[in-house]
């Protein structure tokens, strides 16, 4: 195939044969739209969305990395669909929600955040999710630090959970 880049075509080898195509929106921090299947490093972000800062959709194979997010009306991440995003180094304070919403059949990397003052629970897994989540060190006022809910489940290891509530690792 011959990507001709000007006219937004892909060519076989033939030549016979025009595909158009367009490029996706690039990935911004607090939008909707974030794009899939790419990279966002070293975003901070305060006073964020009412629904989540960052939303990884459907099929994404995204990477969130080294990323600041404080004071969000909602989930600081959102991961839904079948997709295996790697949510790594991340610090995620003072969301109203989960800091991190795994749901859908997601089998998500989480690993190396920080969670802290949020006042909804640290991570939420729930529906048929299946996350690895390790080495987090997470802080809940009054709720788990992880909750596993509904048919989901994963793998836990070597986390600092935190709760001033009755229990800082629920499953349900």
């Amino acid at each position: 195939a011959d990507l001709d880049e000007g006219k937004s075509m892909i060519r076989n080898q033939s030549g016979n044969v025009d595909v158009p195509y367009k490029l996706k929106d690039p990935i911004r921090a607090g939008m909707a739209h974030d794009g899939e299947g790419g990279q966002m490093k070293g975003v901070s972000l305060t006073k964020g969305t009412k629904r989540c800062v960052i939303a990884i959709k459907d099929s994404a194979c995204a990477t969130v990395k080294r990323n600041r997010l404080k004071c969000n009306d909602g989930y600081g991440i959102l991961i839904s669909g079948d997709e295996m995003p790697i949510i790594e180094e991340n610090i995620l304070e003072e969301c109203q929600h989960a800091a991190i919403c795994i749901e859908g059949t997601s089998r998500a990397l989480v690993q190396s955040n920080t969670l802290e003052n949020n006042s909804g629970i640290g991570i939420q897994v729930q529906d048929s999710a299946c996350p690895t989540l390790e080495r987090n060190t997470i802080s809940a006022p009054n709720l788990p630090a992880i909750r596993f809910a509904g048919k989901s489940s994963g793998t836990i290891r070597n986390n600092t959970l935190t709760s001033k509530g009755k229990h800082a690792l629920v499953v349900s």
